[in-house]
């Protein structure tokens, strides 16, 4: 019992929103104010000019005031401990602001090959439900054009051979359609 753990919720900005001011129909828009963990490399946050006092911590490869959604990891590391000037590790890149647009990278890459085989997949069930809907309307309406043409081309009209023996290419399989054409 003597190793109870706790949780500490902390509270980072509280809004407040005068409710007499709100009556019906009224829409309350709440943008969020730029932090420093939207940094994603040393030099953009020792640059941050954005209200608060951004450090990069490099055991963690990230950039706090040490009271974001990362806290726990900056006290376990014992970021807040750290230097706090602008000192970046040797071959630093250019500043780069995560949301922003940056190079195209592997993540980036598969990303656009997930929505290529999602879009494969959506033209093909749009592609069988629109046979099938043909099929259904064919069938239903057998005195339309596609009606007609069902008919003409039915499955039980096709012949099957298995095994013909009499030919010269040695097909084992063989689908003829006994169809006759109009000429």
């Amino acid at each position: 019992m003597g190793s109870i753990r706790r949780r500490t919720i902390y509270e980072y900005h509280r809004v407040e929103i005068d409710k007499v001011t709100i009556k019906s129909y009224s829409v309350v828009t709440i943008r969020p104010l730029p932090t420093c963990n939207r940094y994603g490399d040393c030099l953009g946050c020792s640059g941050a000019k954005i209200g608060f006092k951004c450090q990069w911590c490099q055991a963690t490869k990230k950039c706090s005031d040490g009271m974001d959604r990362h806290r726990q990891l900056w006290i376990d590391n014992k970021c807040s401990q750290r230097p706090t000037g602008p000192i970046c590790p040797a071959g630093s890149q250019k500043p780069n602001v995560i949301g922003q647009q940056s190079p195209k990278t592997e993540s980036s890459k598969s990303a656009g090959a997930t929505v290529g085989i999602v879009l494969a997949v959506i033209a093909a069930i749009l592609l069988f439900g629109g046979v099938a809907v043909f099929v259904w309307y064919a069938y239903r309406n057998p005195t339309t054009k596609p009606g007609q043409w069902l008919i003409k081309h039915r499955p039980n009209n096709w012949k099957v051979t298995f095994f013909k023996r009499n030919t010269t290419t040695g097909d084992k399989y063989r689908v003829d359609s006994n169809t006759e054409s109009t000429a």
